[in-house]
């Protein structure tokens, strides 16, 4: 809608260039950038159509991705980190029927309506009675060490507002997974602004004891999302840490 006004306002204002003013040059302007905005407006519905669960569903193929690096016998209970409306949790519990999901998220000010959201995708994906969901900081997991038998994320680290690094927010959700367990986490790992140098933080957790780790570089580049998407405005510096801690 907010284009639709955009565009009128230019194609009036090029019609008055031409009727009043008589500059042809500026009307033949504002034209190419009325049909630029139609354009860029188009093409981002299609991108966000292509992202979404009931259209092309890219989405759910990133998270799928994500959990086939889960190595899991689906038995205890899995923490989503940043849970946002709880999509990628209720995908895990649908492949592991036997698990239960805890989501965490702090939500921001939408934090009961965020909340009573996922309750509802839950029980509309006939999983809520294996999952709970609470308000809480990422960076710092209300949980005690050694509580959860898995942990996963999806692009969390946008969601942590009060710490720059976000390498403590890893191994905050390390910290509460049992000796073993496994995790997998996708996040902006290539922006180094957020991470630092991710190699040499993945050694770094290598020495401070995890037992398995592994990375993959650049995800934003899988062959399953399309070229379209792989620009920087949509997807970029993705990339996927997986392993046992």
């Amino acid at each position: 809608m907010f284009v639709l006004y955009g565009c009128s306002a230019l194609l009036i204002a090029a019609d008055c260039a031409v009727i009043s003013l008589h500059i042809v040059w500026l009307a033949g302007l504002l034209s190419i950038l009325c049909a630029v905005t139609v354009i860029f407006a188009v093409y981002m519905q299609a991108c966000r159509s292509t992202l979404s669960f009931s259209g092309g569903k890219l989405m759910e193929m990133i998270h799928e991705f994500v959990l086939d690096h889960l190595n899991w016998d689906g038995h205890g209970t899995v923490l989503e980190i940043g849970c946002g409306t709880a999509a990628l949790g209720i995908q895990c519990a649908q492949k592991y029927p036997k698990a239960s999901v805890v989501g965490i998220d702090y939500w921001g000010k939408a934090c009961n309506y965020a909340e009573e959201r996922c309750e509802h995708n839950a029980l509309a994906e006939g999983v809520s009675g294996r999952m709970r969901f609470m308000k809480g900081d990422i960076a710092h997991l209300p949980f005690a060490d050694s509580t959860f038998d898995a942990a996963i994320s999806n692009f969390a680290s946008r969601k942590v507002k009060l710490q720059p690094d976000k390498r403590l927010v890893v191994k905050e959700a390390l910290r509460v997974i049992k000796k073993g367990s496994p995790f997998v986490f996708h996040d902006m790992f290539e922006k180094k602004e957020l991470y630092g140098d991710i190699q040499a933080f993945v050694r770094e957790l290598r020495q401070e004891g995890v037992t398995e780790l592994h990375y993959i570089s650049h995800t934003e580049s899988l062959n399953f999302i399309p070229n379209y998407i792989k620009v920087p405005w949509i997807l970029k510096n993705m990339g996927l840490l997986y392993g046992r801690r």
